[in-house]
């Protein structure tokens, strides 16, 4: 949570936005200016998409993916990486395009981007 609140302001990247239920933290996702020490030139990326476990398949995912693309284009930003390791599928349905298939951390990944 501490980290989370580094990057709640929604003026600028870093920006994170998460999923409430009353009091209870659902999921969250961040956009960020570089997620690959490898891929410095590429920038903004989405980051750290993450759903509770007990609150997956419900579309909380792929709700705050949304918000973090329409965050992005509010913010004028030109086109949006990111990186995945078993989720190109998902990304995918959500408008997400392939960019490259590479090794990242001894890990197989998938690079994708989204124009807003």
């Amino acid at each position: 949570m501490e980290r989370l609140r580094g990057f709640s302001n929604g003026e600028q990247i870093p920006l994170t936005v998460v999923a409430f239920d009353g009091s209870d933290v659902l999921g969250s996702a961040s956009l960020i200016a570089h997620d690959m020490e490898t891929r410095m030139e590429l920038t903004p990326w989405l980051a750290g998409v993450y759903v509770g476990e007990q609150y997956r398949r419900r579309g909380i995912g792929a709700e705050l993916v949304r918000r973090i693309m329409a965050e992005a284009a509010r913010l004028k930003v030109p086109l949006l990486y990111l990186y995945t390791v078993h989720s190109e599928k998902f990304y995918g349905a959500l408008g997400w395009k392939l960019q490259e298939r590479t090794s990242y951390r001894d890990q197989k990944v998938v690079i994708m981007t989204y124009t807003p």
